[in-house]
């Protein structure tokens, strides 16, 4: 099967005055952390959609593997993003991947699973009983992204295909730390990535 990953980078940072992406951790930066994860997966294709740090993500990621789009929307909420992400990839994959860029601690192994449970269908990894990201969607949900216009757009995608949904529950506290503040970002780096989980 045919596999694409969609990053969200394109995030305002507001609770940082800076952007959050590139803040060190664990030798590199958080979001190239997430990008370093699915580099090691046989995917077609990186995008990672870039916002209001546009410039400074591309300098950041100038040698990686990846392919930058730019959301001048981005101001108008992640939904805008969701769909530039999937409007440039450039073949019709069986299934993308898609997360937002700070969640730098999720296993490797989780996005394997997820690959290991997908049949044309949508799967969610959950721990804790809660659900995270990286989520894997199916070609039909692309499309029907990039054919609506709303608000919380990945939501509501898979609310609309919750008939297809498969909850994977994983031993990875990863899928659900984001972060969004300066506490969460100083917890982050008291846990080594890849070990723990």
């Amino acid at each position: 099967m045919n596999f694409s990953a969609v990053i969200l980078a394109a995030g305002s940072s507001k609770r940082f005055q800076e952007n959050k992406l590139l803040l060190p951790f664990a030798g590199s930066t958080i979001l190239q952390q997430v990008i370093d994860k699915f580099v090691q997966l046989p995917l077609s294709e990186i995008v990672v959609v870039t916002g209001k740090y546009n410039e400074s993500i591309r300098d950041a990621l100038k040698n990686w593997p990846c392919k930058l789009v730019h959301n001048p929307d981005h101001d108008l909420g992640m939904g805008t993003s969701v769909r530039k992400g999937f409007s440039a990839i450039s073949e019709k994959p069986d299934a993308v991947f898609i997360t937002p860029g700070d969640l730098p601690l999720f296993r490797i192994n989780t996005l394997h699973l997820l690959i290991d449970n997908f049949s044309d269908n949508i799967v969610i990894p959950v721990h804790d009983n809660q659900k995270g990201h990286p989520v894997l969607v199916n070609r039909s949900l692309v499309e029907w992204c990039l054919s609506h216009d709303e608000d919380k757009l990945l939501y509501k995608a898979i609310e609309a295909f919750s008939g297809q949904v498969k909850k994977i529950t994983v031993n990875d506290p990863g899928i659900l730390l984001d972060i969004d503040t300066w506490d969460d970002y100083e917890r982050i780096q008291s846990i080594p990535p890849y070990q723990g989980f």
